[in-house]
């Protein structure tokens, strides 16, 4: 919030409240969001990689051996599982259309208004929330 009100050239004994500062600003989403959209934003990028690169093989792969005793600690597939079911999706079809780049950019971009260049339908289904 510091940067937003340093932005506006505010104080903190001018007393703006911090939702003000955002509606004043064209914030709408909070860092949750912000969050949550390059999340699957990165999702959709590792997605479309070819097979022999690193993260595809790290997000695809499988690590032989034992955790130890406990909780198991929270992978990555986790979050983006959580996400999609944030947005009303199975991680199988926020795969199917994350590798079809042209056809998300043209439809879910135009339906909430982000320019094409945005990186896929997840984010524009998490912004439409």
């Amino acid at each position: 919030m510091s940067v937003l009100r340093r932005i506006l050239s505010l104080l903190l004994r001018d007393r703006r409240q911090n939702l003000d500062i955002k509606k004043e600003l064209g914030i709408n989403l909070n860092i949750v969001q912000i969050i949550q959209k390059r999340r699957l934003s990165y999702f959709g990028h590792v997605v479309r990689m070819s097979e022999e690169r690193y993260p595809n093989m790290l997000l695809y792969g499988q690590i032989e051996g034992t955790r130890p005793r406990g909780r198991p600690k929270k992978k990555w597939i986790d979050n983006i599982q959580e996400d999609c079911l944030d947005v009303g999706l199975t991680v199988v079809e926020a795969n199917r259309l994350a590798r079809d780049r042209q056809k998300q950019m043209e439809n879910c971009y135009t339906e909430v208004g982000l320019p094409a260049r945005v990186d896929h339908v997840l984010v524009a289904k998490a912004l439409s929330q």
